[in-house]
């Protein structure tokens, strides 16, 4: 089957999106990550794919460094490898990564994070007959501080200035907004990240999750254009979706709690917001900022001061299926970041469990919006039309219903394992094409 809308608005997207039919001689993939076990969403991406890829007969290994929770239960393999992780690691991968490919004998090296061009090179040995495909899940390789997010007079704005030695002199300004705003940002780290990025021409092909990540790396290397390919992110399916309480509205925030991900801007909006009808947030998320909660515990205290018929809770930091509950039991979820997101799954996540989603208009955000929901993403430097949406949502049940209904539909079609890995093979069959058609020397491609 064709998804021939989605083919036709993303060029970048392999076009056979449907039943899963994978290459008959790819039997084996071999993920390569920093992480191992339950971290984010790069794990949680590993993880759903191993276990479909299962089911169709392919057998999944992983290399690691750091570990944390249980590993992918299908895995055919795994094992820690030191220094994949590392930035800036002095120690040579060489052989111990040509040691696993030659003991693995993979058809497909699947690289996601990883921060060294020597480990690029390792797995683009000159005898290789795997393919070597690069997830970017995100903005390591193109930005100094991660975010892609810069500010002047006090405006927000996502970045598509190419890496390079400006880079320095924005972030020195405090032009750019910074992740770790106590680290330094030198040459030496320009330097490094620029090699990383050059190693992008090394591979066999791209993968990236967004037009917008898609743009953004093109940008920056515009040989890549022809092996870039935008490919649909599964979404975790609820098990008990539309369990929202009638009595309330409740508005749900799930995320890291750090300044860009703007948590402090969704409790602003609250306070601006006019309500018909008792409200209560629910806050889930990792405190990673200290400084930043305790300014986010200030406006809470503020916010219910004002606000009686406002309630405010912080659940901590939950399980997968934890999220999943209070997600069911949401209306409403914001997604106030104020950093170019890649994709920023959760709130695709939220609308197959029922809520509506308000969001600020950041990276490839409108990925999940479908035409009749525009409204509902809005200027990431205008707290006041924040509120104007969630007002208009918890007063308006249709209007409610009827973003749930679109985005649903949207995601359902095009956001599915079986998507995703079709997708996948897809630009593995591409570059099997190529890598096996004789050149002009009589070599192959």
């Amino acid at each position: 089957m064709l998804i021939d809308s989605w083919d036709a608005e993303h060029p970048g997207t392999p076009a056979a999106v449907g039943a899963i039919a994978h290459p008959p001689d790819v039997r084996t993939i071999l993920h390569v990550n920093e992480k191992g076990g339950l971290f984010g969403g790069t794990e949680e991406y590993i993880a759903t794919l191993t276990e479909h890829l299962n089911r169709q007969g392919v057998a999944s290994h992983l290399l690691y460094e750091h570990a944390a929770g249980g590993l992918p239960p299908g895995l055919a393999s795994s094992r820690q490898l030191a220094g994949l992780g590392e930035r800036g690691f002095r120690g040579s991968l060489r052989q111990p990564l040509h040691r696993a490919l030659d003991e693995i004998g993979p058809d497909v090296v699947y690289i996601h994070n990883v921060f060294s061009d020597e480990v690029i090179a390792a797995l683009d040995r000159p005898d290789r007959h795997h393919a070597v495909i690069w997830y970017v899940h995100d903005h390591y390789l193109t930005c100094l501080t991660e975010l892609r997010t810069r500010r002047s007079d006090g405006v927000r704005f996502d970045c598509r200035q190419p890496l390079g030695e400006q880079c320095l002199d924005h972030v020195a300004s405090g032009g750019c907004v910074r992740r770790r705003p106590d680290e330094s940002v030198t040459a030496v780290d320009l330097g490094a990240r620029l090699q990383l990025l050059d190693a992008l021409g090394r591979v066999d092909a791209v993968i990236v999750v967004s037009d917008f990540m898609r743009d953004v790396l093109v940008e920056n290397e515009p040989d890549l254009a022809d092996r870039t390919f935008v490919v649909p992110r599964q979404v975790r399916r609820p098990a008990h979706p539309d369990a929202a309480e009638p009595d309330r509205r409740v508005i749900a925030y799930a995320g890291r709690i750090t300044p860009e991900k703007g948590l402090a801007h969704a409790l602003d909006a609250l306070r601006r917001a006019v309500f018909d009808r008792p409200v209560e947030m629910r806050i889930a998320g990792a405190i990673e900022d200290p400084r930043y909660w305790a300014r986010c515990r200030e406006l809470i205290d503020e916010v219910t001061a004002e606000r009686p018929a406002i309630t405010i809770r912080y659940l901590g930091h939950l399980a997968y299926d934890e999220v999943d509950e209070m997600m069911s039991a949401a209306h409403i979820l914001v997604f106030p970041s104020l950093w170019a997101e890649p994709l920023g799954v959760v709130a695709a996540e939220a609308m197959l469990h029922g809520a509506a989603v308000v969001a600020n208009d950041v990276g490839g955000i409108r990925t999940w919006f479908g035409a009749g929901c525009d409204d509902l993403v809005v200027d990431a430097n205008d707290v006041q039309q924040f509120a104007a949406r969630l007002g208009e949502l918890v007063a308006d049940d249709d209007l409610r219903r009827d973003a749930v209904r679109v985005g649903r539909a949207r995601i359902a079609a095009l956001n599915t394992s079986e998507a995703n890995s079709e997708a996948l093979f897809d630009v593995v069959r591409r570059v099997q094409r190529q890598r096996t058609t004789p050149r002009t020397d009589g070599s192959s491609a």
